[in-house]
């Protein structure tokens, strides 16, 4: 697992370990950028897949652009079991 702070850092470690990466799990809106947007920067051509994370209500998170492929949704607040079950979920998609 790796870990990052903020979107820099992130893009950083990523770009670092790409090959390593299967799934971001990251926060709609991050301290320093947008996650979509870090997300849309990280992931074309690589297959990885990404959760988002977000308070918002999924329809207005949608309407921002995550319906892309590889990427999927998970409402705060979220129990470990779902946030596992999510995981498994999303990595068993092919």
């Amino acid at each position: 697992m790796l870990q990052a702070r903020n979107a820099a850092e992130a893009v950083k470690t990523f770009r670092a370990q790409a090959e390593a990466v299967q799934l971001i799990l990251a926060d709609v809106v991050l301290p320093d950028r947008n996650g979509c947007d870090m997300a849309l920067e990280l992931t074309p051509g690589t297959g990885t897949r990404v959760i988002f994370i977000s308070g918002y209500p999924v329809n207005r998170v949608t309407r921002n652009g995550l319906q892309q492929s590889g990427w999927f949704y998970l409402a705060k607040p979220f129990s470990a079991v779902l946030l596992l079950q999510k995981v498994k979920e999303v990595l068993s998609k092919v």
